[in-house]
């Protein structure tokens, strides 16, 4: 499976995924047309008016439309990148800590989006997971009930246990807004590591290889559930802004959506000076996961 070149998330609205991740609980759970009238109300829900016995429209749908699309699109965000081979750059990820910290047992993913990570990597660390939103957040808790959350922005981590690995991965670093905040972002994962504790971090792409007015496609298509998203990159500044555009269809409707996401070019210098503030010996590995690298630091 190819490992290059997506995009990762932005930040969503806040609450409406009761009946998805009633759906990752409980996998006979179907949703009905009129399920979506009721979509935001756990009483009604929790009533039983939609079951599998008039089920009707596929699960998928139930994401669609409970999520607003993260900010429109956090609910069908898995199928968006099913392309990314997790399995596979879970057994890297190993390879990668047995080699740096090979006694490491506790393993924090910070940006842990919907637990696709920590399906993996908790077969063989004891893994938490810390996320800035609150609808990835309840898919990664249903995904992976054995782990730890923990709702919160990387620039303010401040939580009451250290860890032997610490994970960011899928450019997440990249969504800090300037270089203060990206220091700020990899001392504070840092300063919760144990000693000898190793940060692994997957950078967004650099100043020199983003590609102004890039235009960019993926395309889902499921029996019941079709997708295209399309967007045209360019940069203004320091920043690299993407502005998607979702065409959604289900056999209730074709819904359309955009997003606008705003990264940071930082280079590679200003993620090796993050480090070494951050009083972390740091090794670049330039090919790392999907082609964009990691910065692995240790104290």
């Amino acid at each position: 499976m190819a490992r290059s070149g997506a995009t990762e998330e932005g930040a969503p609205d806040s609450h409406e995924c009761n009946l998805f991740v009633a759906w990752q609980q409980s996998p006979d759970f179907h949703p009905t047309v009129s399920a979506f009238a009721f979509a935001t109300s756990p009483t009604r829900f929790a009533s039983g008016e939609g079951t599998k016995e008039n089920a009707s429209i596929p699960l998928l749908l139930t994401a669609v439309v409970q999520c607003r699309m993260f900010t429109k699109s956090a609910a069908f965000y898995d199928a968006v990148y099913a392309f990314k081979d997790y399995v596979w750059e879970c057994e890297r990820l190993g390879q990668i800590i047995d080699e740096q910290n090979p006694i490491a047992e506790t393993l924090l993913d910070v940006a842990c989006g919907t637990g696709m990570h920590l399906m993996n990597l908790k077969k063989r660390f004891r893994c938490d997971g810390f996320d800035l939103d609150p609808n990835l957040l309840a898919i990664a808790k249903a995904r992976n009930p054995e782990c730890q959350f923990h709702l919160g922005d990387m620039l303010n981590l401040k939580l009451e246990k250290k860890y032997d690995v610490i994970t960011c991965l899928f450019s997440s670093i990249g969504y800090a807004p300037d270089v203060d905040s990206m220091n700020a972002a990899i001392n504070q994962m840092g300063q919760h590591l144990k000693k000898g504790g190793l940060l692994i971090v997957e950078p967004w792409l650099a100043p020199e290889v983003f590609v102004d007015g890039h235009l960019g496609s993926l395309y889902v298509d499921k029996d019941d559930f079709k997708l295209a998203r399309i967007h045209l990159s360019h940069r203004e500044g320091r920043h690299s802004i993407l502005n998607f555009h979702y065409l959604v269809g289900t056999p209730a409707g074709v819904e359309h959506a955009e997003e606008r996401h705003v990264t940071t070019l930082f280079t590679h210098d200003e993620y090796l000076a993050a480090f070494s503030k951050a009083g972390l010996d740091v090794v670049h590995d330039p090919e790392g996961l999907m082609g964009r690298g990691l910065y692995l630091g240790q104290n």
